[in-house]
């Protein structure tokens, strides 16, 4: 009882010497710099790390092997809630791996580690403590028993355990302490990744449906429609879609428009994915660079982000959209780069013609492999994989052009684009998505990231044939037909 007293005593001593030691170094080091070491705004104060999971690679774009951060979030603040609803829907956080907190749980990690291996050296500690005690214990007794108070070898046996005992005491204490640390650090980090998991899972619960977005999409192409007639037509939408005859059969009506409860278009458009445009056009000395270059100057590789839905249907984030407004005598032909999330538009192009002046008009099947070698395609730093399984296809294509020399042509993503699509991304699936970092996903996140189905829209497709028979009704009315005019049934 006395000799363990005698120990504390020591320890006590041996800690607070060490604790004034590491106030004044603390102190000496810290002195005028407190606000460089003040917490950091968006900041865990224990680990340093970013408290917002956008600065973490846990967003999930379809058109990339590797996870994104959500930087283009934090870098616009001034977007509504709904365009940050509309940017989460396409990039999507998920609990995979190390994505989130990753350099948090890797402390938690070696944490574990240190704590086993100093409860290890703990144990050694104290072993040696005991066996010293009893050496100590053994040469007071020999000294005694023998009458030799001189400066004998017991005495100095005596005096060696004594210090090597202070030297272990001070070591147990000193691994105690950074058991606590270790621990409290264990505790905080866990807490960091708590709060960054808690964050991807109010995201993924309050995101849009792929209802919500089908919805969305339609009502954007109506509202428009709708500000292209009274901007450059100069006219009432409500008593231009009066007089007009419809163009929208039942069942794309039924589908998409009545289901949604959002107004029908006036005339017939055809929207597309805008990575299925030529970033320019135009010969070798009057080429232009179309919209598809000028959203990859601001958004970079995003302009390949797609998400498909449980369903197989396909959302792209930048459109290709031709409105056609069929007028009595003329056409007038607006098209427009269109991102779905921003909702900027780029390479707005207003054009009319009389229907006598079209000369040429298709919806056949088109060779998409002369995508491969456009400037803009062959410098994005998206897989080759995806390349690939987008443009080594033949698809479907509606164009026309003008005597003047005006052309217009929309790529749409048929049945072999959504196929290679599937493709890439089961071959994504076997690269990316690795088995063991699948832990922390839920099941129903699990299924959604590993969803490989992706489906033809047959309304795109509905609303492009019908705006071909339309030109041809019209141009038929004022012209005879050259027999380059074709058009290939489904």
């Amino acid at each position: 009882m006395f000799i363990s007293k005698i120990f504390k005593t020591i320890k006590f001593i041996l800690k607070f010497l060490s604790t004034i030691l590491d106030k004044i170094l603390s102190l000496a080091i810290n002195n005028g710099s407190k606000s460089a070491n003040s917490k950091k705004l968006n900041t865990f104060e224990y680990s340093g790390e970013s408290s917002l999971i956008e600065d973490y690679k846990c967003f999930d774009d379809k058109s990339n092997l590797d996870f994104i951060d959500g930087r283009e979030i934090l870098d616009n603040p001034s977007w509504s809630e709904n365009t940050k609803k509309l940017w989460y829907y396409f990039y999507r956080p998920y609990n995979y791996g190390y994505n989130i907190g990753g350099n948090q749980r890797r402390r938690i990690r070696d944490m574990e580690i240190a704590i086993i291996e100093k409860t290890n050296q703990l144990k050694i500690f104290r072993i040696t403590i005991i066996v010293l005690t009893l050496i100590s214990f053994f040469a007071i007794y020999n000294a005694y028993a023998n009458n030799d108070y001189s400066v004998s070898s017991s005495i100095f046996l005596l005096l060696a355990c004594f210090m090597v005992i202070v030297y272990f005491i001070f070591a147990h204490g000193v691994t105690e302490d950074e058991l606590s640390s270790f621990k409290e650090g264990i505790r905080e980090l866990n807490y960091e990744v708590a709060f960054l998991v808690e964050q991807q899972k109010n995201i993924l619960y309050n995101r849009l449906s792929s209802n919500d977005i089908e919805k969305m999409f339609w009502n954007d192409m109506v509202s428009l429609e709708k500000y292209f007639i009274e901007t450059i037509l100069n006219e009432d939408f409500y008593s231009v879609k009066e007089k007009t005859r419809k163009y929208y059969d039942n069942k794309v009506a039924n589908d998409v428009f009545l289901k949604n409860k959002i107004d029908l278009p006036v005339f017939p458009l055809v929207p597309s994915w805008g990575m299925l445009q030529q970033s320019y056009i135009g010969g070798i000395n009057n080429s232009r660079r179309t919209g598809l270059y000028t959203f990859h100057r601001k958004i970079g590789d995003k302009i390949a982000t797609w998400r498909n839905t449980s369903s197989g249907k396909s959302f792209y984030r930048i459109c290709y959209i031709q409105f056609l407004f069929f007028e009595e005598r003329n056409l007038r032909v607006i098209s427009l780069y269109y991102d779905f999330i921003t909702k900027e538009k780029f390479d707005v192009r207003n054009e009319g013609f009389p229907y006598n002046h079209i000369s040429h008009y298709s919806y056949n099947e088109e060779d998409l492999s002369y995508m491969m070698t456009d400037p803009l395609i062959e410098n994005l730093n998206i897989p080759e994989n995806l390349i690939q399984n987008i443009y080594e296809k033949q698809t479907k294509a509606i164009s026309f052009s003008f005597s003047s020399g005006s052309s217009y042509k929309c790529v749409l993503p048929d049945k072999d684009v959504s196929n290679g699509l599937s493709d890439w991304l089961k071959y994504k699936e076997k690269v990316s998505y690795k088995i063991e970092n699948q832990g922390f996903l839920t099941q129903e996140d699990k299924k959604e990231m590993l969803n490989s189905e992706v489906e033809q829209d047959d309304v795109i497709f509905t609303l492009a044939k019908a705006t071909f028979e339309e030109i041809g009704r019209r141009v038929k009315n004022f012209s005879i037909m050259d027999k380059d005019n074709t058009y290939d049934e489904f």
